[in-house]
């Protein structure tokens, strides 16, 4: 990718679906953008890329509703490649695939902005891959013909069928699910014998994925009968035959959430969970929508004139790279602290205290405040000084516990903010929501601003502990899964338990 700072707009395939198949050129770019352009088809993981403060605008298509038109997607371009140093625009699939990149590219020429293009993964070989079909195959399929089925007002595209009758080419069709009917009348009119394999994937390379695998003279009904939804792909030709033998069930079809779709409210933090939770759903088989709706920031933390404590306690994750990213502002290192024990909550923070060569003296027997402040009351002295290192909206348990204690101190170290988003955007998170099967709550304020976007939320209503559901009751919502213990791990362990329990 160029590293000039010239004002430029990026044309970057997003890939068939999974989000692991965004080229490394193509994250690198959206790492780097000032404002990224979105398709509805493009994963909503991959927009966790951007970094903070990047304008995320979708102008997806879905069915007969446009977002945007083609004509104001072009003329957006021009006007944010004006005002940003780089303008992403995230595509499904491959950018010049029957994504109409041409056309995009063709008009930022003609504007006279300048672009590039990171050509992505194309559903039409990937899509086939997943499920266990090799778009060529020696012996086979010599060569391969990928169309677009998908014409004017719905019809069916004009496609010359007579030049798609050799039995060693694979013919390939994309947007087709509601012409499979029509293409393989057509194809075997043509000379394409109705014995020839094919086959329609649905959602490929997601946990939806789904195929139905025929012969083009029953497809369709077998199509009809699975309900299968789009994206599709329709594959015709001999290498379908390969699919029972070289489909990878471990990869899909096979997990606990399979079929299952989620909604995850994410704040971006200072430091990023390994595995997140959805990553770890997705593990599982599930289709995650990821909604950013807060944003963790540094609050600067003096040290100079400060004496170091006898305590320090740290509950969170973006609590501790607040202090160590304070310690080199004040270029001081944890000799500073020699004499200072450590309490903290859950093992998340411990990890991150250890990546920074530092272990706790003190972890509570459970994951909460109330049990922190009634286990750590037994072991302090009454003249010990502590720190609590918290975020603004930290929770409060701990100064109700010790407010009598003289050198108990508590220090904002970071601030939760919240993430605004522009009308279509919300409208289409919240078409989302009411679509999704459940969502995961792991803090009390995404319970807030996911309330305050007035969604309706899922039938399954999952929270991380106790504070957070507190906050989903005042909401009205009585109902939720509380995890027994605060880690995505049980989050997830209690969907699929609830999973199976639906089965």
């Amino acid at each position: 990718m160029s590293t000039d700072t010239k004002k430029r707009v990026i044309l970057v395939g997003a890939g068939p679906g999974d989000p692991g198949l965004l080229t490394v050129k193509g994250k690198e770019a959206l790492c780097s953008a000032d404002c990224i352009i979105y398709d509805r088809l493009a994963s909503p993981k991959l927009l966790s890329l951007a970094k903070e403060g990047c304008e995320l605008i979708y102008v997806g298509k879905e069915n007969h509703h446009h977002v945007c038109p083609q004509d104001k997607i072009n003329a957006l371009l021009v006007e944010k490649a004006k005002q940003y140093d780089v303008v992403v625009r995230l595509k499904g699939g491959d950018v010049y695939v029957f994504g109409r990149g041409g056309e995009e590219a063709l008009f930022l020429r003609e504007h006279g902005i300048d672009f590039e293009v990171i050509p992505g993964v194309t559903s039409a070989i990937a899509g086939l891959a997943a499920a266990g079909i090799p778009i060529t195959h020696r012996g086979i399929a010599m060569g391969f013909h990928v169309l677009t089925a998908h014409g004017k007002e719905d019809r069916l595209s004009s496609i010359d069928f007579s030049k798609l009758t050799d039995e060693t080419e694979t013919c390939v069709f994309l947007m087709g699910l509601g012409h499979v009917r029509e293409v393989a009348q057509k194809l075997t009119l043509a000379g394409r014998s109705a014995d020839t394999p094919a086959a329609v994937i649905s959602c490929a390379t997601t946990p939806l994925q789904k195929s139905c695998i025929g012969i083009l003279s029953d497809i369709a009904d077998k199509v009809e009968q699975e309900q299968l939804i789009s994206p599709a792909i329709i594959v015709v030709g001999n290498v379908v035959s390969l699919s029972t033998k070289l489909f990878d069930k471990a990869a899909y079809g096979n997990a606990a959430l399979e079929g299952k779709t989620y909604i995850v409210p994410v704040i971006k933090g200072l430091c990023n969970a390994n595995p997140s939770l959805g990553a770890l759903l997705r593990e599982q088989g599930a289709l995650v929508h990821e909604i950013t709706v807060g944003s963790i920031e540094r609050v600067p933390f003096p040290m100079e004139s400060e004496r170091a404590p006898d305590w320090m306690i740290f509950t969170s994750r973006n609590a501790v790279e607040s202090f160590f990213a304070a310690l080199i502002e004040a270029r001081r290192d944890m000799r500073f602290f020699a004499k200072t024990r450590i309490a903290v909550i859950g093992d998340k923070t411990a990890k991150a205290l250890e990546a920074h060569g530092v272990y706790h003296d003190f972890l509570p027997t459970g994951s909460d405040g109330s049990t922190l402040a009634e286990e750590f009351a037994k072991v302090i002295q009454t003249e010990d000084s502590i720190w609590y290192l918290k975020g603004l909206e930290g929770s409060k348990v701990l100064a109700k516990a010790f407010a009598g204690h003289k050198g108990y101190r508590e220090i904002v170290v970071y601030e939760n903010h919240d993430v605004s988003y522009g009308t279509e955007v919300l409208d289409t998170m919240c078409m989302k929501a009411e679509q999704a099967d459940g969502i995961f709550f792991t803090s009390a304020s995404a319970v807030r601003r996911i309330c305050k976007m007035q969604m309706s939320l899922p039938r399954e209503v999952y929270s991380i502990g106790p504070a957070t559901t507190e906050q989903l009751t005042q909401y009205g919502i009585h109902d939720a899964a509380q995890a027994k213990n605060p880690s995505y791990e049980e989050l997830v362990r209690l969907s699929v338990t609830a999973n199976c329990t639906d089965r």
